[in-house]
């Protein structure tokens, strides 16, 4: 489902749920690398996006 074709406007939010996916299937440094790329599309546009993912990658311990 993840790998489903969806608009850019919802690339963060994509990369956060595969983050999620990844920790819940205990892959924490292929988490961390779908959270980065959350925190890299999110950009300017959405800070608590940004913000929620940061805090998820620090309790990774990136």
């Amino acid at each position: 489902m993840l790998d489903s074709k969806h608009t850019e406007a919802f690339a963060a939010q994509f990369a956060a749920t595969r983050g999620d996916v990844l920790v819940a299937k205990n892959q924490a440094a292929e988490a961390r690398v779908a959270y980065k790329l959350a925190i890299e599309k999110a950009g300017t546009k959405s800070a608590a996006l940004r913000d929620s993912v940061q805090m998820r990658l620090d309790a990774l311990g990136s």
